[in-house]
């Protein structure tokens, strides 16, 4: 797998080259777009562009390119425009933070 960052217009996303497997074919790639907080709709518009501009950048096929967003949550205005982009998923992150009293 290769990762590479990449800058867009003053944004930057992450693109994934994807190596051959189960499901995939060697060289595919997969944009992420990572958002602060809560996703909205133009999360997908966003996600789009990108897409297209990696097409054009590494002179793929778009059936080649898949997108993901990625927040901590995703306003219901951009799930419902998701089942209509079979190529854009959405997933939430999370994190968490574990403390120890190490002083015995």
């Amino acid at each position: 797998m290769t990762v590479g960052v990449e800058t867009f217009r003053w944004n930057v996303s992450l693109i994934e080259r994807r190596p051959a497997g189960p499901s995939l074919r060697r060289g595919n790639f997969v944009v992420y777009e990572l958002k602060k907080g809560v996703a909205a709709p133009a999360a997908l518009e966003q996600i789009n562009e990108y897409m297209k501009a990696c097409e054009k950048k590494h002179n793929v096929s778009a059936k080649r390119i898949r997108g993901v967003i990625l927040a901590q949550d995703a306003e219901p205005g951009l799930l419902k425009a998701l089942r209509k982009a079979p190529k854009v998923k959405f997933k939430k992150y999370y994190f968490s933070i574990e403390m120890k009293d190490e002083m015995r």
